[in-house]
């Protein structure tokens, strides 16, 4: 596995399909669901202008597996809970605010 450092940044796309990418302090992962993808070595090449998937294996195959592993996990936050009623008071302090009318 690649050394992540314990810290790593995953995004999604709002696309369909999504466009996933796994950032560390050095690497970018960019990954479609089609099992296409590029990496880019962010210490060497901060403008992305070079894919090294190629020439970097074990790296783009590492941050994929890790990407893949985390993408399949539950997430950690609890669902929305169900809406409930507004109080008056509330209601009244977000008109004033000028969140509602």
């Amino acid at each position: 596995p690649v050394a992540t450092g314990g810290r790593y940044l995953i995004a999604r796309t709002a696309g369909d399909p999504p466009l996933y990418a796994l950032r560390t302090s050095r690497w970018k992962l960019l990954f479609a669901g089609s099992g296409i993808g590029a990496l880019f070595d962010l210490a060497k090449d901060p403008g992305e202008g070079r894919d090294l998937a190629l020439q970097a294996p074990l790296v783009f195959s590492g941050l994929g597996q890790l990407l893949t592993e985390r993408l399949s996990l539950k997430p950690r936050f609890a669902p929305a809970a169900e809406a409930t009623a507004l109080s008056e008071a509330n209601a009244e302090m977000l008109k004033a605010l000028g969140y509602v009318h």
